[in-house]
């Protein structure tokens, strides 16, 4: 049964998306493993834990299949804020491609794709989120922007620049000129 769970909820879909076996992945997927079944304790799935380990194609395998990029986890993450998270750009590319909302707010946290990026320094991730217009001013429930994320990295030089070009800072740049 390409639907069995283990105990903990997870599927051989599930673990064949997270070790990255894009073939593994499309046969189950042929033989009926459901795309959006998901794991007991975090409610995530297949498509979730692709991104969260970096595997793009993984990912494009599941989005053909219908997986739902739109998708929560229990506690709010998407495949778009695991990839966002990990700094997996190609995983990001196809869900923003595919309809993932680039200005999705986790409950209670206020987190967005973007302010996790930030966070992280995945400067690439930051670009994508940007350019599908996600909001570079949104602020997380303590108040912090990705542009206060992105100054406290001494790397991110690059995320600061953009976020700059991107958001209300860069009007406040303009009038200040």
């Amino acid at each position: 049964d390409p639907n069995a769970h283990l105990t903990s909820g997870e599927t051989p879909l599930m673990e064949a998306a997270r070790q990255g076996k894009t073939g593994l992945v499309h046969l189950l997927l042929e033989k009926g493993a459901t795309p959006n079944a998901r794991e007991l304790n975090g409610g995530q799935t297949a498509l979730m834990w692709a991104a969260s380990e970096r595997h793009s194609t993984v990912s494009e395998e599941l989005i053909k299949n219908k997986a739902d990029v739109r998708a929560h986890s229990n506690s709010g993450f998407t495949a778009l804020m695991f990839a966002a998270q990990q700094g997996d750009a190609g995983s990001a590319r196809l869900l923003l491609k595919s309809g993932a909302d680039p200005n999705e707010i986790m409950p209670k946290t206020g987190l967005t794709p973007l302010i996790v990026a930030s966070a992280m320094g995945h400067e690439a991730v930051a670009a994508l989120l940007l350019d599908a217009k996600a909001n570079a001013d949104a602020v997380d429930a303590e108040g912090f922007s990705s542009l206060h994320y992105a100054a406290r990295d001494k790397n991110a030089a690059g995320i600061v620049k953009a976020l700059l070009a991107h958001g209300r800072a860069r009007a406040l740049i303009c009038l200040s000129r």
